[in-house]
């Protein structure tokens, strides 16, 4: 976290009676929370979406790309796993309303299939991450709540952390224009694996002569190498090329003592990393287009009425991931063509507005009322061609199509009350209600092209509907004794109309200033800080969608709610030359699980996961002259994951290799283990006989990183040149290599052909199962960010017909230094959703995140 995302300090409540609805008004104050400014991020930093302001900005949260396609999305997440039917990203409110926030949002086909009938439901595939529908230009700053303590009065699901985005305001004073231009390019890695073949060129069956000779083959007597031979399709026909990305905005602001405005437009546009001479058109173009009008009306001094809309829409081409078509693809290069694996096009069409509008009237000095009605619609089209080839006939064309309606309608009242107690006690008390309207549609149609077009063939299809309505109350009281201690209770209580039950949320929150001085002094300050508060989801949200016989017993099972508690210290030293913060939190929460048994009936089983842990930030200011400043800061953080009981069993299977068990992490590794080998018979071949595994899995690591650290340096000369680096460490985690077990598999990689291979390297590939050694050390430090700004001299700027012009140079993503033979062990963790289960995580060969730099102008008049 760097100085410009600073932990809001612990302070008095002095500013209470201007405290506006939750979402909206500035930061608060006695809560643990961390504030982007995201404004400099975006003009100073290079950042081009929502994900980039907030990677390698707050300790402890994750940010997860999902790979180096445009348009992929990321996981973001705080405070560990905490649940076993669901993997829950942080609550995410726009200027005070709900707003849809998806993962993985791209369905052309339905996730709905036979499954279902036994609680199951099919896997979504990596996608877009709709909150960077977001223009990033638009945000002014963005708040982090870390979890249930700090974020239970926002409602059901703030038990996974709230993120509070604040777009940018219209300014008094006359027509103020901004525009920029903002240019960059982007490039893969250029090191992949090789695939290997073993050739036996006078063996009677084809596909020993053509590189299928693999060792266990030639072990059972099947073949005899002659040679091994070896082709990266990835190098020696490299795809990639250097992506060009362009993006323009215009905004204006302005306004008087009655009002004020602010209009906004972006278009950006993105190339695709595949060249032209291996495919076109660019199978990953995208492009965006988005506008914001937001304004403030005070016709009297003691109203205000505010407007906030925005218009999106954007278009998206999502291509296959090369590196998981070519991972057990030919070890020749004759007759080797990129276009078939270009043969599947996927596009998406997204359409989405947002409308806020919020008023604020305060007819006396001590109270004040506020309302809000904000609405976000979402349309989205998906599409997943694979046309006919005449030339082969046993490729059928396919058409899947998909369209998803989502809506979200927030309405929210409330008042505040401030008045002084007694000449030590001031107390502001608000209380508030707040409805919650969701709907989501999807409609799926597929069609098979036999040759004779989409047609005339019959079309299958499948629909679902969703819907949420629910109903909360909140009261929050605070209390300022004298001028050191302020204290805070809140109690929160939703009920969800269609399932007929409720849900109360409690808080607690206490500081303490325990030392104030000067700011010359050696200690300027010392404050304390606690907080206790309880949170959940929407009751059964994400559960797996279970259909049974009438008449089938239904197990009584509580919803999943989160506990959490944290203590903190805040601390300004050294003549206020250093700030440091220190938290630390445990956090518990109930859960369950769900199975059917066909025939039989439904089985629940209940537990406890517990994440406790500790964030801490120190910023130091190394150099203050007038001339030159320096400031480093450094952030901490740890966190540890635990199923601490699970009723009557010790663990349940969450995918293929990962569990939740007892006394370990949730979705922990579980995997054999290689006991010994020999080459018993002498040929320097390890057969599948020779390999002796264990006779259980045994823990194999934890895909979620368990600790890590991020160290920013800032610079600045005079008030022209600024410059920043960001590392960031990540610590802890193992990472299962299924591209690499694949490749073995498949019989590609070097230790299933080459006899040269390490005995114990042919060993794992020998195995027909992931073996302990495919879950690698995932630790990595990330050069994640480099930036250098500068701001011309006014002559230089007029001499653009501009009052100021600002010059941005910025990398991200510039060096991974890490011992994971994959190809990213950040991307390669992002995992995939299979509804009703935590993600599953395997480096299936996702395309690593590109080395982008960017250019920016911008201008203001």
């Amino acid at each position: 976290m760097s100085p410009s995302c600073r932990r809001a300090n612990v302070a008095l409540i002095a500013s209470l009676l201007g405290r506006s609805l939750p979402g909206q008004g500035p930061p608060d104050s006695i809560k643990q929370q961390s504030v982007i400014d995201a404004a400099t991020a975006v003009r100073e930093r290079g950042a081009r979406s929502v994900t980039d302001i907030l990677t390698s900005r707050v300790p402890g949260l994750l940010v997860v790309p999902a790979s180096g396609v445009n348009g992929m999305g990321a996981r973001i997440r705080l405070r560990g796993v905490q649940s076993l039917v669901a993997d829950r990203a942080p609550l995410v409110l726009v200027d005070g309303m709900r707003v849809e926030a998806a993962e993985d949002a791209f369905s052309p086909t339905s996730t709905l299939n036979d499954y279902v009938l036994y609680g199951y439901q099919g896997p979504l595939p990596p996608g877009p991450l709709r909150l960077d529908d977001l223009n990033p230009d638009d945000i002014e700053s963005i708040d982090v709540l870390p979890g249930a303590a700090s974020g239970a009065i926002y409602g059901p699901g703030a038990e996974a952390g709230v993120i509070l985005i604040h777009t940018k305001p219209g300014r008094a004073g006359p027509p103020r224009w901004e525009g920029y231009v903002e240019g960059g390019v982007s490039a893969e890695t250029t090191h992949w694996p090789a695939n290997f073949g073993g050739v036996d060129r006078d063996n009677p069956n084809l596909v020993f002569q053509q590189g299928g000779c693999i060792l266990q083959a030639e072990a059972q007597g099947l073949c005899r190498q002659d040679f091994v031979q070896q082709f990266n399709p990835l190098e020696q026909r490299n795809p990639f090329r250097s992506a060009l990305r362009r993006q323009y905005g215009l905004s204006v602001s302005g306004g008087t003592t009655w009002g004020d405005y602010r209009v906004s437009g972006t278009f950006a546009g993105d190339a695709g990393p595949y060249s032209s001479s291996v495919t076109s058109p660019d199978p990953n173009y995208y492009r965006r287009l988005s506008g914001r009008l937001s304004g403030r009306l005070r016709p009297w001094p003691t109203l205000e009425l505010a407007l906030n809309a925005a218009r999106l829409s954007d278009d998206l081409r999502l291509p296959p991931d090369l590196p998981q078509q070519v991972a057990v693809g030919p070890s020749d290069s004759a007759g080797f063509d990129w276009s078939p694996i270009f043969r599947l096009r996927n596009t998406q069409t997204v359409g989405r507005w947002t409308t806020m509008i919020a008023a604020r009237w305060t007819p006396l000095s001590w109270i004040a009322f506020h309302g809000l009605a904000g609405f976000d619609a979402l349309n989205q089209s998906d599409t997943a061609l694979s046309p006919y080839v005449a030339t082969t006939p046993s490729l059928l064309g396919s058409l899947s199509e998909g369209a998803l309606w989502s809506r979200h309608r927030t309405l929210e009242l409330s008042a505040s009350a401030t008045g002084a107690l007694s000449a030590m006690v001031s107390s502001t008390t608000t209380f508030g209600v707040q409805q919650l309207r969701d709907s989501l549609r999807q409609e799926w149609s597929s069609q098979i092209d036999q040759g004779t077009g989409f047609g005339g063939g019959s079309v299958s299809g499948a629909s679902q509907w969703r819907w949420g309505n629910s109903f909360g109350y909140y009261i929050d009281e605070r209390l300022a004794l004298g001028r050191r201690v302020a204290v805070s209770a809140a109690v929160r209580h939703d009920h969800f109309k269609e399932l007929q039950r409720g849900a109360t949320y409690p808080s607690f929150t206490a500081t303490w200033v325990a030392h104030a001085a000067s700011d010359s002094a050696p200690l300027g300050r010392l404050a304390f800080r606690a907080a206790y508060g309880s949170a959940g989801p929407r009751p059964f949200a994400d559960a797996p969608e279970v259909f049974v016989p009438i008449g089938t017993a239904i197990p009584h099972i509580d919803p999943e709610r989160t506990t959490s508690t944290e203590l903190g210290a805040d601390a300004t030293l050294l003549r206020g030359r250093v700030d440091a913060q220190v938290t630390y939190y445990t956090a518990r929460s109930h859960v369950f699980d769900v199975s059917v048994s066909p025939g039989v009936g439904i089985f629940s089983n209940s537990g406890t996961i517990r994440n406790r842990g500790i964030e801490a930030t120190v910023t130091g200011k190394v150099l203050t002259g007038p001339a030159a400043r320096w400031d480093v800061t450094l952030s901490l953080w740890g966190n540890q994951n635990r199923l601490v009981n699970f009723g009557f069993a010790t663990y349940t299977v969450l995918g293929r290799w990962q569990r939740a068990t007892v006394g370990y992490p949730v979705g922990g590794y579980w995997a054999y283990a290689i006991q010994s080998f020999a080459d018993a018979n002498g040929d320097g071949i390890i057969a599948r006989s020779e390999v002796v595994t264990g006779p259980a899995p045994v823990w194999a690591g934890t895909p979620y990183p368990t600790q890590g650290a991020m160290l920013t340096s800032e610079w600045r000369l005079g008030g022209s040149f600024r410059a920043a680096l960001t590392l960031d460490y990540r610590a802890g985690q193992r990472l299962f290599n299924e591209a690499a077990f694949g490749r073995c598999f498949y019989g590609t990689c070097r230790a299933a052909v080459d006899p040269r291979t390490p005995l114990a390297e042919q060993a794992r590939a020998a195995v027909l199962y992931p073996t302990t050694d495919y879950f690698e050390d995932a630790d990595y430090l990330k050069l994640r960010e480099i930036s250098l700004s500068f701001s011309t001299p006014p002559k230089l700027a007029a001499a653009l017909r501009a009052r100021a012009a600002t010059i941005t140079l910025a990398g991200r993503n510039l060096a991974t230094w890490t011992g994971y033979s994959g190809g990213d062990p950040e991307s390669g963790s992002y995992g995939t959703i299979v509804p009703g289960r935590p993600r599953t995580i395997a480096d299936d060969g996702a395309l690593p995140v590109p080395h982008a730099w960017t250019l920016r102008l911008q201008l203001a008049y």
